[in-house]
C-alpha cells in the first residue's frame, strides 16, 4: 500500500468500505485526490448503491458532486448546523451562501500581475520518470502547473526541493546555478514547499502549532543548544493573527484543527523562513469554501509581496483562476503552457491528453 499514489490509495479506502455489504456507508471526501474518470465511476457506482437501497453519507468540499448525487444536503459551519436543502432547492450558490455565511460573489479574486525579474530557471530537469522539463518562474508570478493526477507535477516540485534524486538537469536561482540535493539545500536558498499530503508530509499532527509553525525554522530560534521558546511562540502567534488560523490558543493540537487551518499552519511554517520561491501543492485540497477563499487572498497577497509562486492543483477552475501561466503536463513531460486569461478548461485538457508532441513553449496556445 504505501508505495501506491495517492489516488490509488483513495481508490482502496472506497473498495474497503464497500466490501462489507453495509446497509449504511459514510464517506468522508472519497474524491479528493481522484482524477474524473475515477470520479465518475465512483458517482455512478454510488447511483447503484442507492437504487439498491443503500445509505449514503456524501461528505465533500465539491460542490459539482453535491448537486449532482444528493437527495438532501446538510451544511455545517464551525461546527453547527446552518441549514438543510431538499431536493429542488440544491444549487451550488445556495449551499456556498450558507457554508461562509455571506454571498460568495468573487471566489478568485482578480489579479493584477505584475511579474519581476527571473527568479527561478529549471533546465532539463529529469527525476524517475519526469523527463527533460525546463521552466522559468518570476517574482510576484503565480505559474500554475496543470494536468491529470500521474502526470508528474508532484514529482518534479519534490525533485527540484531535494526530495527526490536528479538524474539530470540545473536549476538557477537568481541567475546562478545551485545544487539543492536536500530540503536543508532548498530551505537555504529560500525555497519554501507545501506538499500535497500536509498530514503525512506537511504536519507532525501530534505536536502543536507553536512547534509545527517553528519547524522549517528552529535554526534561527536555536540559542546553543536550545530553542528559545519564547521567540518560537511570538512566531506562531503571529502567524496565527496575520493568517486567522482560528483555534483556541497556540498551544492546540494540530489534528484538532480543521482542514484548512491546518494548511494555514503548514503555510506559516514556510512563510517563517521568509521565502523567495513558494511551492504550494494543491493546497485546497479537503478544506471548505470559505477556506479556499482565505488561501487564494493569501496567495494573492504574497504575489503583490514579491513572492514567486508555484501552484499545483488538480482542479482546473482553481488553477485558471488564481495562476498567470500555466503549464500543462502529461506522462512526465511538458505539454502546453497557456497564459491564465487565455486558458479555457477545454484547452488545458486538450494538452493534457497530448500523446506525442509539444506545443511551443515560447507561445502561448490560442484558441
Amino acid at each position: 500500500m504505501r508505495d501506491l499514489s495517492t489516488a490509488q490509495k483513495q481508490m482502496v479506502e472506497v473498495a474497503r468500505a464497500l466490501a462489507f455489504n453495509a446497509k449504511i456507508i459514510i464517506m468522508d471526501e472519497p474524491t479528493s485526490s481522484l482524477t474524473e474518470t475515477e470520479t465518475r465511476i465512483l458517482l455512478n457506482l454510488i447511483r447503484e448503491l442507492k437504487n439498491k437501497g443503500v445509505g449514503i453519507v456524501y461528505v465533500s468540499h465539491r460542490m459539482e458532486e453535491i448537486v449532482e448525487i444528493a437527495d438532501t444536503v446538510v451544511v455545517l459551519r464551525d461546527g453547527e448546523l446552518v441549514g438543510v436543502l431538499e431536493e429542488g432547492q440544491i444549487e451550488r450558490n445556495r449551499i456556498i451562501n450558507l457554508m461562509v455565511g455571506r454571498e460568495v460573489n468573487e471566489i478568485f479574486a482578480k489579479r493584477d500581475p505584475v511579474a519581476g525579474d527571473v527568479v527561478l530557471r529549471v533546465e532539463n530537469l529529469s527525476s524517475g520518470f519526469v523527463k527533460d522539463v525546463s521552466f522559468e518562474l518570476r517574482s510576484g508570478e503565480v505559474l500554475g502547473f496543470s494536468g491529470l493526477v500521474g502526470a508528474g507535477r508532484s514529482e518534479i516540485m519534490r525533485a527540484l526541493f531535494g526530495l527526490d534524486k536528479k538524474d539530470a538537469g540545473r536549476i538557477y536561482i537568481d541567475g546562478k546555478e545551485v545544487s539543492i540535493n536536500s530540503a536543508e539545500d532548498a530551505v537555504r536558498h529560500r525555497i519554501g514547499f507545501l506538499p500535497e499530503d500536509r498530514k503525512e508530509q506537511g504536519l507532525i499532527l501530534g505536536l502543536d502549532i507553536v512547534k509545527n509553525t517553528s519547524l522549517a525554522h528552529l535554526k534561527a530560534l536555536r540559542k546553543g543548544l536550545f530553542i528559545q521558546q519564547s521567540t518560537e511562540r511570538s512566531l506562531a502567534l503571529s502567524f496565527i493573527g496575520s493568517l486567522d488560523i482560528r483555534t483556541p490558543s497556540e498551544t492546540q493540537v494540530v489534528k484538532n484543527l480543521s482542514g484548512g487551518n491546518q494548511q494555514k499552519v503548514v503555510i506559516a511554517k514556510w512563510m517563517s523562513t521568509n521565502p523567495k520561491i513558494l511551492i504550494l501543492d494543491e493546497p485546497t485540497r479537503g478544506i471548505d469554501v470559505g477556506a479556499k477563499k482565505e488561501i487564494y487572498d493569501l496567495i494573492n497577497r504574497l504575489s503583490r509581496e514579491g513572492v514567486a509562486i508555484i501552484l499545483i492543483s488538480s482542479e482546473l477552475t482553481e488553477v485558471i483562476g488564481i495562476s498567470d501561466r500555466i503549464i500543462v503536463m502529461h506522462e512526465g513531460a511538458v505539454k502546453g503552457e497557456i497564459m491564465a486569461d487565455e486558458a479555457t478548461q477545454e484547452k488545458i485538457m486538450h494538452m493534457a491528453f497530448l500523446k506525442n508532441g509539444r506545443t511551443n513553449e515560447n507561445q502561448p496556445v490560442r484558441a
